[in-house]
């Protein structure tokens, strides 16, 4: 991938997991979500500036200290400055959660589907309470994540995936223009191992091929080897990596 066609996939990952506050500084672009997730809480330099860096890093610091946040930069390969990441490593910026960006051709694409994964368009408490439980995430932070799902304007899907009326698997498809996004495929850990993540995330590329999507993609950490196994499984292929830098 080219940075411009990094560029368009980051923008539209950034519409289907929106922040809460967006400002644009000299063409970074900025997301506040009261510290959920780092991707809905940190600077995006994606395009070209005028300001000194050193004068961009500070102004940003300094906002969202404000907001009581650590500062957060997304590195990308298609980062303005190149060589932000050297800057800020130097500034003592920690590197974290190092992530691959997987795409899929779903022309060519052949999958199997369970017809018993349940999709639904409309977002749910009960959905967004499960998906908090099942990523062991804050509970506290439950109406925040509501939110930003709220935020999204693009199409979305919610998928889930029930045993004795209980959700033990869920996930998220964004639609924009041909591209279908799957976000936070995740399984109950007492029912892992028997497949429902692989049929939550074929859901959600059918879904996405009925609409028109022929790119399905995806952001999956290196750290996590049975997501990067299923993926490959499924003809998934990786066009870049991108980090986090953090201030600790």
């Amino acid at each position: 991938m080219d940075k411009n066609q990094i560029r368009t996939l980051e923008q539209i990952s950034m519409n289907a997991w929106p922040s809460l506050q967006t400002m644009l500084y000299d063409s970074w672009i900025l997301r506040f979500a009261q510290g959920v997730t780092r991707r809905s809480n940190s600077v995006n330099p994606l395009y070209g500036s005028r300001i000194d860096i050193k004068q961009k890093i500070s102004f940003c610091e300094q906002l969202y200290n404000k907001k009581n946040l650590s500062p957060i930069f997304k590195i990308t390969p298609a980062i303005f400055p190149h060589d932000l990441d050297d800057i800020l490593s130097d500034k003592g910026y920690i590197k974290q959660a190092e992530t691959s960006v997987q795409t899929c051709d779903l022309k060519k694409t052949v999958f199997e589907t369970k017809p018993d994964i349940i999709i639904q368009e409309k977002l749910e408490e009960e959905w967004v309470g499960s998906f908090v439980e099942l990523n062991e995430f804050d509970t506290e932070k439950t109406k925040f994540y509501f939110k930003i799902f709220n935020n999204i304007v693009p199409e979305a899907v919610y998928a889930s995936y029930r045993i004795s009326n209980q959700i033990v698997g869920c996930g998220l498809g964004v639609k924009q223009n041909d591209h279908i996004g799957l976000f936070d495929i995740v399984v109950d850990k007492e029912h892992r191992g028997v497949g429902l993540g692989y049929y939550i995330v074929t859901a959600l590329m059918h879904w996405g091929k009925s609409k028109g999507a022929i790119t399905s993609y995806l952001q999956v950490m290196l750290d996590n080897p049975i997501a990067l196994h299923l993926y490959k499984k499924l003809g998934f292929k990786e066009q870049y990596q991108y980090w986090y830098r953090i201030k600790t």
